[in-house]
């Protein structure tokens, strides 16, 4: 079923729709707006592929808008209504927000599981852009464990859809993270040679030059690279165009990962002046989103840096707030995982349900088609043979 056709409803139900998608990413105000009218309406005519539609954009607007007792509540809500219309690419799309969230809070267990959970949907139902991504966010979170075998592996699933797919939406980004995945997975094992040829495939088929957010990934691996390969003038060559492009303003929490493996590595070998400015841009992000869990990480290397430099006045009051931090998080993550816990217990009990269900349908079936006294095929059984054959 494709998510965007609705051709059956009327001009105000299209109108709306139209409303929703134009003001996605907009328009925040707008598009709860759009979405509460479709609720209101998909309720009224008991409508699920209205609300779980409406539901889905209105979670994903508040996903956007970092306001996650928002974007799970509409989630939840939104997923029975999903699930009973069918609307698979917008079960497949629900997880795997719902894994980026749990991510995003440093809950990297119930990430997977969503994240899995997501690409049963992609595989059941070939849901090739969406499994895409998926595959690579599975790919990403194994190499924060630096298991680069499993890495490798989703890297790979990822790229061999889109190379079945030449036509899909945003193919060139995809390939690029993708590339880029693999080159990270062979540092990781120090091949370097291996890593470098996927560096230039990321270069070529992501067509860097016209991205200047994948130029400064590209760039930021490029240094990590280098430093292992020992080729410290071209890392140091590397290390300019990232200061350069770091002035500009980029969305750095799509690329938070690589960034900070790029600071870590600024630390290491004691650029201290560039690592500050990567690391105020940083915290600015991870603040303005109220992110804690990246807050703690960038704290992390403060630490380290205070400790090197014999900082101790700078090292107890970065210490003191990753305390702080901590301690708020594991408030966070105790409401985190009652929600995710709801969720999962709201989705079991919806399937069993919708089981007995169709068991039921099934029943009444099959007593409508046969005699009660005889157990033989009914009157209304014989027509629908009948028209069959």
């Amino acid at each position: 079923m494709d998510i965007l056709d609705f051709k059956e409803y009327g001009q105000n139900v299209q109108g709306i729709i139209n409303g929703i998608l134009s003001s996605r990413g907009v328009n925040a105000k707008e598009l709860t707006a759009y979405c509460d009218r479709l609720i209101d309406y998909g309720k009224k005519t008991k409508d699920n592929r209205l609300l779980g539609f409406a539901y889905f954009f209105r979670a994903e607007n508040f996903y956007v808008l970092n306001q996650t007792d928002e974007f799970l509540r509409n989630i939840m809500t939104g997923l029975q209504y999903i699930d009973a219309s069918g609307q698979w690419e917008l079960m497949a799309r629900s997880y795997n927000l719902m894994g980026i969230t749990s991510i995003n809070r440093g809950n990297a267990p119930f990430a997977m599981d969503y994240y899995l959970t997501s690409l049963k949907y992609c595989q059941l139902h070939q849901l090739d852009e969406i499994g895409t991504i998926v595959n690579l966010n599975i790919g990403t979170l194994y190499m924060d464990f630096n298991d680069y075998q499993q890495a490798t592996r989703y890297f790979e699933a990822g790229l061999g859809i889109l190379n079945q797919y030449p036509d899909l939406p945003g193919r060139e980004g995809l390939m690029f993270t993708a590339y880029i995945g693999l080159a990270g997975a062979c540092l990781l094992r120090n091949d370097l040679m291996q890593g470098r040829s996927y560096m230039s495939l990321a270069k070529r088929e992501g067509k860097i030059e016209d991205d200047p957010v994948s130029r400064l990934v590209y760039h930021c691996f490029e240094a990590r690279i280098h430093e292992e390969e020992k080729k410290f003038s071209l890392r140091d060559e590397a290390i300019k165009m990232v200061s350069k492009l770091v002035e500009g303003n980029y969305p750095l929490l799509d690329i938070f990962e690589d960034v900070y493996r790029y600071a870590e590595l600024l630390l290491r070998i004691e650029r201290y002046e560039e690592l500050w400015v990567i690391l105020e841009k940083l915290e600015y992000v991870t603040k303005q989103s109220n992110l804690r869990h990246l807050e703690k990480r960038i704290l992390s290397l403060k630490i380290k840096y205070y400790k090197n430099f014999g900082d101790r006045a700078g090292y107890l009051q970065a210490a003191g707030l990753y305390f702080e931090i901590s301690d708020m998080m594991e408030k966070e993550n105790r409401f985190m995982i009652g929600k995710m816990l709801d969720i999962r217990s709201f989705l079991e009990e919806s399937a069993r349900k919708q089981k007995l269900m169709r068991e039921q349908n099934m029943e009444l079936r099959q007593r409508s088609e046969t005699d009660a006294l005889t157990g033989l095929s009914n009157r209304f059984r014989l027509n629908v043979k009948a028209q069959e054959a």
